[in-house]
């Protein structure tokens, strides 16, 4: 036992320092035998939120990880003011005396966001758009990158507040607009339609007669020929765009390029009648809407009558939405038509 006077080395079981005589025997000392009593407001919480005890276990969980640990920030840099004007780009550097950096900032994004919008739907439109959201990322990243020293602490402060004006600022009107128009573009030319078209329309089953809406053709078998007069099968799938004829209950006769719907002219026709058969007769069952799929692609080969029929009759749980316009190209923008010298061809 090492004397705590001289700190001589003496013998185990020693009570007297054999140097200097102290004595080497320990003091009594007081201890708490009472551990600390939780307050009656973290009672209450723990009554009324059984979670709330979970809080004090991850802090002392937090406080052996240092992974785990609570960023130390400088509040005196960052007020309050700062944080709430984080949700427009350029906002908090004007607040801080910086108004030519934020103008900058705000303007930068209005350009980008605008032309995005224009061109949503291409591959142009999603990389303005994803410009734009970057520029807002570096305002937030300008406020909250000096007010902690550590690179970890910046680091997080960073994400947290990019996290936070995502899911206040982004992802409300992301749903909200998805809930009211959809972007579709076309990867073919059939008809009006041409390969890189952008349509917008209006996701929902509340149709008319006349409307021109985006559906989906479920994988059908449709027995063909080839040009040089082989057997062959065409596999038919995927979405169309075409107009809605009749509903469940009418009759369709397509006879020589003229529509009739229950014994009389129809004031529409479809997207591209060129592409129909001569002859085409047929009943709207329940459940149904009848849909003369004339837009399909020009390569296709000719379908027998009864293969029209069964591609002709779309369930309703299949109708994606009405077409509303035709966003880009640009020069083409506005609402599909049929082509010239068809009856009544615009919608």
């Amino acid at each position: 036992m090492q004397c705590p006077s001289c700190q001589f080395e003496n013998m185990p079981g020693i009570t007297v320092c054999g140097r200097c005589g102290a004595r080497l025997q320990c003091s009594p000392a007081e201890f708490d035998v009472q551990p600390p009593r939780a307050s009656p407001r973290a009672k209450r919480l723990r009554r009324w939120f059984p979670w709330y005890r979970w809080a004090a276990v991850f802090r002392s969980v937090a406080e052996r990880i240092p992974a785990l640990r609570v960023p130390e920030l400088d509040g005196q840099r960052l007020p309050w003011g700062v944080c709430l004007r984080m949700v427009v780009p350029g906002w908090p550097q004007t607040h801080t005396g910086q108004r030519q950096r934020g103008r900058r900032m705000l303007g930068l994004f209005l350009v980008l966001f605008a032309a995005g919008m224009v061109s949503i739907g291409t591959s142009c439109g999603a990389l303005l758009l994803g410009t734009a959201v970057a520029v807002h990322i570096s305002s937030i990243m300008d406020v909250l990158w000096p007010i902690a020293h550590d690179p970890r602490d910046r680091a997080l402060a960073v994400l947290v507040g990019v996290v936070a004006v995502g899911a206040v600022v982004y992802a409300p009107p992301v749903w909200a607009l998805s809930q009211i128009v959809g972007v579709r573009r076309i990867a073919i030319t059939a008809g009006p339609l041409q390969a890189g078209d952008v349509l917008l329309y209006r996701p929902g089953r509340v149709v008319n007669t006349g409307d021109v809406v985006l559906y989906e053709i479920r994988p059908v078998q449709v027995p063909t020929r080839t040009a040089t007069g082989y057997a062959a099968v065409y596999r038919v799938q995927g979405e169309y765009v075409d107009r809605i004829i009749a509903r469940a209950g009418q009759s369709i006769v397509w006879e020589d390029g003229r529509l009739r719907v229950d014994g009389r002219p129809a004031p529409f026709q479809p997207l591209h009648p060129d592409s129909l058969p001569t002859d085409l007769q047929f009943t709207v069952p329940q459940g149904y809407y009848g849909i003369l799929p004339s837009t399909q692609p020009q390569d296709a080969p000719s379908f027998p009558p009864d293969s029209w029929q069964a591609l002709s009759l779309v369930p309703r749980s299949q109708i994606r939405g009405r077409v509303v316009l035709r966003q880009w190209p640009p020069w083409r923008w506005g609402r599909l038509s049929c082509p010239v010298g068809t009856e009544n061809g615009s919608f």
